[in-house]
């Protein structure tokens, strides 16, 4: 009897295991949740796309510049529940409205409250990392990472 009961808590165990694996490997599960701009990530894109620019600036003033920029958009955050709402924040700027996933989990389609849709496609997204493929000539990738929440 005993036996028995450990061979079924093994079954149940190993079942739990894969569906939660299937689960999490889910874009459309991994994507609902708070992720916030991933500032080193983004300090290095703007430098890398800075140093091809000629300018007579000191290196002190672009440094300040980088700075500056930096601070404002070190709130930047892009939340996704799921009932499809999505908002967005980032420097002063709040947007909000309808998300979907294609079924391939590489495209998004953002529905804006009052504005045209528009499309960003999905570079990587994990558990902790969600990398989007942005439309903007200095930025093409904006690194996004989870919002650990408080207690967790």
């Amino acid at each position: 009897m005993r036996l028995r009961n450990n061979f079924l808590h093994g079954v149940v165990y190993t079942l739990f295991i894969l569906l939660f694996a299937a689960c999490s490997s889910d874009p459309q599960a991994l994507i609902v949740q708070d992720w916030r701009l991933d500032k080193a990530n983004m300090r290095e894109a703007v430098e890398a796309s800075w140093e091809e620019i000629e300018t007579e600036e000191t290196e002190e003033k672009t440094e300040e510049r980088l700075n500056t920029l930096m601070e404002m958009m070190s709130e930047t955050q892009l939340v996704f529940d799921t009932l499809g709402n999505y908002r967005f924040v980032s420097m002063g700027h709040s947007e909000a409205g309808k998300w979907k996933m294609d079924e391939e989990g590489t495209q998004l389609t953002f529905y804006p409250k009052n504005k045209r849709k528009y499309q960003l496609a999905i570079e990587k997204l994990d558990d902790d990392k969600l990398v989007i493929k942005s439309n903007h000539p200095d930025f093409p990738l904006f690194t996004f990472k989870k919002v650990e929440k408080k207690g967790s």
